[in-house]
């Protein structure tokens, strides 16, 4: 087995443990992003992780639900990167569970999250994450990647074994359980001290 069959060997492995140990028709594993299209979402490095992935002979789709001032140029940079094939931008949707459902990672390559509502949606619908350390990622058991390090971010996708024994938020009291974990910290960082 050469190299590029053990990393794409460890790829579908990560995905049928994700995936209530189906394995799915095809190998081509899915990624998605759900933001605004604006600068400090950082969609840049996705898409040049993506690249990278596709270069190492994974199969990969990758998913980008939102809108914004960015757009235009993501979808270039897309094109310029010979990935459009790979790239889906959906614009904004009202209903996101199909599209966490239908995915097998959720990437996050954001500057700086308030909480990050994506985040928690994702971990809701049981999705491993790959996130810079920004809003409750790290809360949420996210395997975090430097901002703008697209090598790390490619390597992560790359190798998404790990990303299996992730913890699930199966309930909405584990949900509210972190949130007041994180807005507690929030608090003592700001130097208030109540309870939430």
């Amino acid at each position: 087995m050469d190299k590029k069959e053990i990393i794409t060997a460890k790829v579908v492995a990560g995905v049928v443990i994700r995936k209530e140990g189906k394995l799915k028709d095809s190998i081509t594993i899915t990624f998605l992003t759900v933001a605004r299209l604006e600068k400090e979402k950082n969609i840049e490095t996705a898409l040049k992780a993506c690249k990278k992935v596709r270069d190492s002979g994974i199969k990969a789709r990758f998913t980008i639900v939102g809108e914004g001032s960015e757009r235009r140029k993501l979808e270039a940079l897309a094109k310029e990167l010979n990935i459009d094939n790979l790239v889906t931008f959906t614009g904004w949707q009202k209903g996101l569970k199909e599209f966490y459902q239908q995915a097998d990672v959720y990437l996050s390559t954001s500057l700086y999250e308030g909480y990050g509502m994506s985040l928690v949606e994702a971990a809701f619908a049981g999705l491993p994450i790959i996130s810079t350390d920004t809003g409750i990622a790290a809360e949420l058991g996210a395997v975090i990647c430097k901002q703008k390090d697209v090598e790390a971010f490619a390597l992560a996708m790359q190798n998404p074994l790990p990303l299996a024994k992730m913890p699930a938020l199966i309930s909405k009291e584990a949900y509210l359980e972190k949130y007041k974990e994180a807005m507690q910290k929030a608090l003592e960082a700001k130097g208030e001290k109540r309870g939430v």
